[in-house]
């Protein structure tokens, strides 16, 4: 994003939500006047990574949100005579960690042919080994100014403002009370997400990844 960057403000006379300059100390509410004072010792801000700075997503179609690859394919091996491959992989793969899942990887067929899924690579001919959704890059949604749905990562500000949000203190899980300790990021029983394991942030609802370090829900670390 180029030019000044806008800081998003409330008008203490008349309510109106502003986007100021925040490269200035003062400015006037454009609906009623009134003088704002910029606090610039919290406007720092940094970009939402779920959404990039748009405010707004779509669930990726190609992986449902998983944000993993979603490469399928049937072989021709039974078709070719290759009834030896035919009997020991089936006649289908996917993608496995970013392998071809006939193989394991190794990329070697039986009777000392190449593996008839993934033409002997042992990776996957989609995402080339990187195991990513290639639609979204991995993320499991598509940012743009005209996504469907608010980002729940920033509310569809497209920036964070301040410092991240600390962990909440949490003896039991809210949503199945399962008891939760303090190294406790994500809930065993129902996956319910405290925080980023990464940034330490505290985790917002209904968001695939952290917006603030971009760490992705089920990722390692």
């Amino acid at each position: 994003m180029c030019g000044v960057e806008l800081i998003p403000a409330i008008c203490p006379s008349c309510g109106a939500n502003l986007s100021l300059p925040g490269d200035i100390d003062r400015a006037h509410c454009l609906y009623c006047g009134t003088q704002i004072i910029i606090d610039h010792s919290k406007s720092h801000s940094v970009e939402c990574k779920v959404c990039g700075g748009f405010g707004r997503i779509d669930i990726c179609v190609a992986c449902h949100g998983s944000g993993n690859c979603t490469w399928f394919v049937s072989s021709s091996a039974h078709g070719n005579n290759d009834f030896t491959s035919y009997m020991a992989y089936g006649n289908n793969s996917h993608c496995i960690d970013g392998y071809c899942s006939a193989c394991r990887g190794s990329g070697s067929g039986s009777s000392f042919s190449s593996c008839p899924f993934c033409g002997g690579t042992g990776k996957c001919p989609r995402c080339l080994g990187n195991a990513k959704c290639t639609a979204c890059r991995g993320l499991g949604v598509i940012p743009g100014p005209s996504g469907s749905w608010v980002c729940p990562g920033c509310g569809g500000k497209g920036h964070l403002y301040g410092d991240p949000p600390k962990l909440p203190d949490l003896s039991n899980c809210p949503d199945c009370g399962l008891p939760m300790s303090s190294e406790m990021f994500f809930c065993e029983r129902c996956g319910f997400v405290k925080g980023c394991p990464r940034c330490k942030a505290a985790w917002p609802k209904g968001s695939l990844m952290c917006p603030w370090c971009g760490f992705k829900k089920g990722a390692k670390l």
